[in-house]
């Protein structure tokens, strides 16, 4: 059985409109698109009601793997940016786990489509120890 997602739909500063040109809907530039999503702040719809996709699937839809996990462990999304994003410091599945109540990100991510200029930092210009790094963020 097939049915149609309906993606939650989140507008940022770094926003662009690349997404509102796949079919999209948005009154303003589109951040990003949680495709397949159940996490509390973007969850993934079920058209036509238009129900939390989390309420609708079964045990089995999600197999046994996914058992272990709180929720689906997986987070779907398009990502369109026209400024550059903020630095991306993401915690631990224990840190995560104890403050927030959900697992840290780990993530995967397949470029579709890029500008010429278009790029992903990955560390710092220079080798820091992890005080130097916390004294940079605070600074």
């Amino acid at each position: 059985m097939f049915v149609k997602l309906i993606p939650a739909v989140k507008n940022y500063i770094w926003g662009g409109n690349t997404l509102n040109s796949w079919g999209k809907q948005s009154n303003e530039n589109i951040a990003e698109t949680w495709e397949l999503s159940f996490h509390k702040d973007g969850l993934t719809l079920v058209a036509p009601e238009g129900k939390p996709l989390a309420e609708v699937v079964t045990e089995a839809d999600l197999g046994s793997n996914c058992k272990k996990f709180r929720q689906f462990p997986v987070l779907v999304k398009y990502i369109d940016s026209m400024k550059d994003l903020s630095v991306q410091v993401h915690p631990s599945d224990e840190y995560a786990l104890s403050t927030y109540g959900e697992y840290g990100k780990t993530e995967m991510w397949y470029i579709l489509d890029s500008k010429p200029y278009g790029g992903i930092y990955l560390g710092t210009k220079a080798p820091m120890t992890s005080e130097q790094f916390r004294k940079a963020t605070e600074d």
